[in-house]
């Protein structure tokens, strides 16, 4: 809103300006004193078309709203923190692989416990064939260089009889037979009336144990 001063002194659209000055106009309180010359003042109709300038200025500077003040910039965004992130980027996921990288080697086993598992061969492919050729060689030697029959029977490892026995015996199937699948039921009866005989009479329980022993049904 205006102030009074420039409302009191603004005449209305269509109407001419008085030819007055109120006292509490800015321009009176820099009025020269007597005695000093002081600057023509200005005619009435160009400070009345002036005051008509300013007050709609004013209307002008109040109708319009008040411009906001400038937002400040944004923060940086910490990539190393996943918090801060609307989504997964590349960098989060490249952290993450490294540290289970990283950990996975820390966790993985030594040389000499690969060597131990036949994993890890410690010599290269020329020193395992030339390893091979060696036994190869050696087993030759000894194959070779065995003793003969006459030294095995001196030192009575060989021992051969001059007769041998032979007895007759009934040609019958040697394989695994399975006879608790051919029990019939007087077979079965007779095995669970026996069964129920020895825990009765002959096996060993505690008196305050007996009750929980189980019988089969006759």
């Amino acid at each position: 809103m205006p102030p009074k001063w420039l409302v009191s002194s603004t005449p209305e659209p269509g109407s001419e300006c008085p030819p007055r000055t109120p006292s509490n106009h800015p321009t009176s309180q820099f009025s020269s004193p007597s005695g000093v010359t002081s600057k023509p003042v200005r005619s009435v109709s160009s400070a009345c078309s002036n005051t008509q300038q300013s007050s709609a200025a004013a209307l002008t500077s109040i109708s319009q709203p008040a411009k906001q003040p400038p937002l400040p910039p944004p923060k940086p965004v910490n990539r190393g923190n996943a918090a801060m992130l609307g989504k997964p980027n590349r960098l989060h996921f490249s952290f993450i692989f490294s540290f289970f990288y990283f950990r996975r080697l820390s966790q993985r086993p030594t040389a000499e416990e690969l060597e131990q598992r036949n994993i890890l061969q410690p010599k290269n492919q020329a020193d395992r064939q030339a390893e091979v050729r060696e036994i190869k060689r050696r087993l030759t030697r000894k194959l070779s260089q065995r003793p003969t029959v006459a030294e095995l029977q001196a030192r009575k490892i060989l021992r051969f009889h001059e007769y041998v026995e032979v007895t007759d015996a009934q040609d019958y199937d040697r394989r695994a037979d399975k006879p608790w699948t051919k029990l019939t039921p007087a077979d079965k009866a007779a095995i669970r009336k026996e069964l129920n005989d020895y825990k009765s009479t002959e096996m060993e329980v505690h008196e305050e144990s007996r009750i929980y022993t189980r019988f089969h049904r006759p």
